[in-house]
């Protein structure tokens, strides 16, 4: 992770970032492109058919728009989207950028830590968990009774692929984070937070709101999902999950999970056929490579395959969109990978005679799969024993019957065992009946 390389000085937090430099988080290359800034009502005086949550929507190119609408408010509970939108509406399906992955930690809700206030909690993520277990956050805000976790985001369109990602490493930092109040909303791509430089004006109490910033570079979700564990992992040790691991022996050793490791062998082939096969040419291809991904990954989590887990096929789907990008020259738009991949009803266990078929191996391809087809063994067999005599079949043919030749014609009069044994003393193999095939061939 980069954060781990950078020095200590560099994750530490500078007080009270002012409002103009956090809106620095949105700045972006898109023309159009707009944040929501919501004004919650509940804690003010207000008519009874007024709306108790007002929308705001700006373009993230007027970021001073919106300093200049919080600074000439109240500044009394006020938030703003982490993502952007391509329009004013604050919905999901609009995400057109990801500025910032944002979770929002309750402490006062925590069973654990809820006694102690989120500046006395700041040091022990600090020592604990910053860098160990979670990536180092760009900054965090203290939003009165909790603290937000922010990681700045190097450009980052809002793709669906994009936003599932989002979502499923929001999911991890979720539940890495429990003990603290993590707040479930946050996974939401359309939840809003608090502003530094407002009021939390909640409970009859007014707290400021403020950020501290560190130097550190901005993420990719890329980066991020690299120094993360699985959410698979996070589930198993969070909810004890033992799986069987296979014990070292001198004998065989038959894995108790056959069906799992399987599967996982397919995965790694089908890297293997889009990679050194189809040298990632994969035309007319990878849909076939894409949906397999996902079934055979769907096939080691058959337990969650048939309880209908929705995080499963998030994961598979991710998995899918990287097979995608890396494995292909000319990768599938993500619209199709999202539609034509999924399959939630049957799992299929392809025989590797299905999978030869698919995708048109011919003995050498599997022989690079390592696949012990009786066809491909003997194909095997043959490459090694001609690499073992130092060239191919025809090649020492011919040059026995050009020595056989050259001898019967220099001793015509030779019988054909003497012609052998001449060959036999210059090549090293003759026999007689070879010597008779070829002289009745002249």
């Amino acid at each position: 992770m980069e954060a781990k390389k950078k020095k200590i000085e560099d994750t530490s937090y500078i007080n009270d970032m002012p409002l103009s430099e956090y809106m620095g988080l949105y700045d972006s290359r898109l023309r159009n492109a707009w944040v929501v800034v919501c004004e919650n009502k509940a804690n003010k005086p207000h008519d009874e058919k007024e709306k108790v949550w007002v929308q705001t929507a700006f373009q993230t190119k007027d970021k001073q728009k919106v300093i200049d609408f919080i600074e000439s408010s109240d500044r009394k509970d006020y938030y703003i989207t982490a993502n952007a939108f391509k329009s004013v509406h604050r919905v999901t399906e609009d995400s057109v950028q990801v500025p910032a992955l944002i979770l929002d930690l309750d402490i006062y809700k925590s069973l654990k830590y809820g006694s102690m206030a989120p500046e006395d909690v700041l040091p022990l993520l600090e020592r604990d968990y910053f860098g160990k277990v979670v990536p180092y956050p760009n900054g965090v805000v203290f939003s009165g009774y909790g603290l937000y976790l922010v990681y700045d985001m190097q450009f980052t369109p809002g793709t669906p692929g994009t936003i599932l990602k989002r979502k499923v490493i929001m999911k991890i930092l979720f539940e890495l984070l429990k003990d603290f109040g993590a707040d479930s909303k946050s996974l939401d791509a359309a939840h809003v937070f608090r502003l530094p430089g407002t009021i939390n004006g909640k409970n009859g109490e007014e707290v400021e709101v403020y950020s501290r910033f560190n130097s550190l570079p901005g993420y990719t979700l890329q980066q991020l999902q690299q120094s993360l564990p699985s959410l698979w992992d996070v589930y198993k040790k969070e909810r004890k999950i033992v799986t069987q691991k296979e014990k070292k022996s001198v004998a065989p050793v038959h894995p108790f999970l056959k069906g799992q490791n399987l599967a996982a062998d397919r995965l790694k082939d089908l890297k293997t056929i889009a990679k050194d096969i189809f040298k990632r040419n994969c035309e007319g291809y990878r849909e076939h490579l894409l949906f397999l991904t996902r079934n055979f990954y769907h096939w080691m989590h058959e337990e969650r395959f048939k309880n209908g887990d929705p995080l499963l096929f998030e994961e598979s789907q991710t998995l899918a969109l990287q097979f995608n990008d890396s494995y292909f020259i000319e990768p599938l738009p993500e619209e199709e990978v999202l539609k034509q991949t999924l399959n939630r009803k049957k799992l299929y266990r392809y025989s590797q005679a299905k999978i030869n078929e698919l995708f048109d191996l011919d003995l050498d391809a599997q022989i690079k799969l390592n696949i012990k087809t009786p066809e491909a063994v003997r194909h095997k067999n043959k490459i090694r024993l001609r690499k073992a005599r130092g060239g191919s079949e025809k090649g020492k043919r011919a040059e026995t019957r050009a020595a056989i030749v050259e001898a019967i014609t220099a001793n015509p009069e030779a019988p054909d065992y003497k012609i052998a044994e001449l060959v036999k003393a210059k090549l090293g193999k003759c026999s007689d009946m070879t010597v008779k095939k070829v002289r009745a061939e002249l």
